[in-house]
């Protein structure tokens, strides 16, 4: 079978999606990030041509590590309300449930009838002059050299002064835009930038994560999304990375983790 020529990292095929090398991650299978944006992307497609509101969060249960060869996906409307709409999918490979997501969409007020007397406290951002241009700031600094079919390559990932990573997508996940589903997909690092930030490489064998949610109070505007990362790791195994999520006009949400931590081979 020849794959579709597409610059995607997942490219329709017969009602099933081809993912390109680069959505392999680090334990055997589809990084968790290209699983996560494919389930919800597709949702954040279909509810977009529904007429429904802005994607505004999503989990994703990573059930196992998906094997990137063709997959299927299953997407379900469970809920579509007058302002709220919310809608599952899952993927399939190998006659074998891979990973499931729920995502929600909500729809602003009719116009006229916006919501006024908001204090500042409590008003989210608004793009209006950009704080900084991430093209501008080095690059990040992974240990070592990513491998060449990674969803690693599919990214630009710079660091600031204030130690915030900023990526954008040099390979898209699809052919047409999915912004929340680019976000969430670039969440999906969070652990790892907590593990390079620490300086030392922590004793553990592998510290992939079980699933992924992700909270929006906007879509990011641009190309450049922006995560400042921290975890909290014990010793019998469990953890969770919770990151702030910005775009270069401000803070849009918030995403976490729960993380699978591997005890570290023995000598």
């Amino acid at each position: 079978m020849n794959a579709p020529t597409s610059s995607a990292v997942f490219t329709p095929e017969n009602g099933k999606w081809h993912p390109a090398p680069q959505s392999m991650g680090p334990f055997g299978g589809m990084h968790g990030g290209a699983v996560s944006g494919l389930l919800t992307g597709e949702l954040e497609t279909l509810a977009r041509k529904a007429g429904h509101g802005p994607a505004i969060s999503a989990t994703a249960y990573l059930v196992r590590p998906a094997p990137a060869t063709l997959v299927e996906t299953r997407p379900t409307a469970v809920r579509e309300g007058g302002r709220v709409a919310v809608y599952e999918n899952e993927l399939w490979a190998n006659d074998k449930l891979q990973a499931k997501a729920s995502m929600c969409f909500l729809k602003g007020v009719p116009d006229g009838s916006e919501i006024t007397g908001m204090p500042a406290a409590i008003q989210g951002s608004v793009p209006s002059e950009p704080m900084l241009d991430p093209a501008d700031v080095p690059k990040w600094r992974f240990p070592r050299q990513p491998m060449a079919e990674s969803f690693l390559n599919a990214v630009d990932i710079r660091e600031d002064k204030e130690g915030t990573i900023w990526i954008r997508a040099t390979r898209p996940l699809f052919d047409e835009a999915t912004p929340f589903a680019s976000t969430i997909s670039f969440a999906d690092f969070s652990t790892l930038f907590t593990v390079v930030a620490t300086g030392d490489r922590p004793n553990a064998g592998g510290w992939p994560n079980a699933d992924l949610s992700m909270h929006l109070s906007r879509l990011p505007v641009g190309p450049w999304v922006g995560i400042k990362t921290r975890s909290d790791w014990f010793a019998d195994g469990r953890g969770v990375t919770e990151s702030e999520i910005h775009d270069v006009y401000g803070r849009i949400g918030r995403s976490t983790q729960a993380v699978v931590l591997a005890p570290a081979p023995k000598a």
